[in-house]
């Protein structure tokens, strides 16, 4: 658990720890003798195998916007998308800050914060959208994992962290 713990969130540790002590409680109603002892240690190491299975598939370390979204950003779509530059001149989007990228373009947002199947960004770096609409245009398309990257932070909330 401890080892797990510095991957998760503080929020995802504190509902297994919480989860765990509750289980833990109940079972301590049972008196410790005959089968109440092996109905307690059974609850006592299904709690525990549950909360290792648990924290082991349902924690992962948070997409961070500066650390991870940024430099992609930086190295597949500032050359066009910052201000004064073509791609910025034609829809008026700027990926230079957090504040320019969700502010969007002059039609709108381009981040669905929760939702990257319904967010621009996330359809034109996936190429779902025409041809003429994907990017990027002039660098190399981003890699599986860069779409996955924004994909997650854009689920996750598109926060500014």
């Amino acid at each position: 658990m401890l080892v797990t713990s510095v991957q998760c969130s503080n929020s995802c540790v504190l509902a297994y720890t919480k989860a765990t002590w509750v289980l833990l409680n109940f079972s301590m109603e049972f008196p410790l003798e005959g089968d109440n002892f092996n109905m307690r240690m059974t609850m006592v190491s299904g709690c525990l195998l549950i909360v290792l299975f648990l924290s082991l598939t349902g924690c992962k370390k948070q997409v961070s916007f500066s650390e991870n979204v940024m430099p992609i950003l930086q190295a597949k779509c500032v050359s066009c998308h910052a201000v004064g530059k073509k791609g910025f001149e034609a829809t008026g989007l700027s990926v230079e800050t957090y504040e320019q990228l969700m502010k969007g373009t002059r039609e709108g947002p381009v981040i669905e914060p929760g939702s990257s199947y319904f967010s621009t960004l996330q359809i034109v770096v996936e190429h779902r959208a025409s041809p003429s609409a994907s990017m990027p245009r002039t660098s190399e398309k981003l890699s599986s994992e860069e779409i996955q990257i924004i994909g997650e932070w854009i689920d996750e909330g598109a926060r500014n962290n």
